[in-house]
């Protein structure tokens, strides 16, 4: 979510996808599925975004964002 309350899909590849606004202070449910290579996203139970991307092989690490 950035400052203006617009929650963003960030894909992996390609170009960030908008899929809501004005959000700040507002509850709402997100859920992503994930296969391990494809994904789904959902927003309020509707479809916003789908896509695939191979995983690193290796060790990873997860990391949240600070604003």
């Amino acid at each position: 979510m950035n400052s203006n309350g617009d929650v963003k899909l960030n894909r992996r590849r390609g170009k960030d996808k908008v899929i809501a606004t004005n959000m700040l202070g507002k509850p709402f449910h997100i859920r992503v599925r994930d296969n391990g290579q494809d994904y789904e996203v959902y927003l309020e139970g509707q479809k916003v975004g789908e896509g695939s991307y191979a995983r690193p092989e290796g060790v990873t690490g997860f990391r949240w964002d600070r604003l």
